[in-house]
């Protein structure tokens, strides 16, 4: 490490599983770092576990009310810039787990959109 330099980390898991699923089914992802707010700052923005997603062609945005979810986000998930180079890999909940209610945001403004697409799912 450089002289005088001074290194820190803040990150928060959440658990956002009450139940894992038979088969841990996860689907690999690609997250659209265009679709997300980074700051200008040079600083991070970290896509917290529990994101509720939507597919957009080939890869997956925050979803924002409209069209169908497509999971939910398994893991943080580091964006460094809002560019097409900036695209993460992630892992996606979709089928036959249980969900903690309260680590997901926004959960209660998109229960009944939760409840119909990821009908193979319970949220508790």
């Amino acid at each position: 490490m450089p002289f005088n330099a001074k290194e820190t980390a803040s990150r928060t898991q959440v658990e956002i599983l009450k139940f894992p699923g038979p088969g841990n089914l996860k689907k690999s992802i690609v997250l659209n770092a265009n679709a997300f707010v980074v700051p200008t700052t040079g600083a991070r923005y970290e896509v917290p576990a529990g994101t509720i997603l939507t597919r957009v062609g080939d890869q997956h945005e925050k979803f924002a009310g409209s069209g169908k979810v497509a999971g939910i986000l398994a893991h943080n998930v580091d964006l460094l810039a809002q560019t097409t180079e900036s695209d993460e890999p992630a892992a996606m909940w979709f089928m036959g787990v249980v969900f903690a209610t309260q680590s997901i945001p926004e959960f209660s403004a998109y229960v009944t959109n939760l409840l119909a697409d990821l009908n193979l799912c319970k949220f508790e």
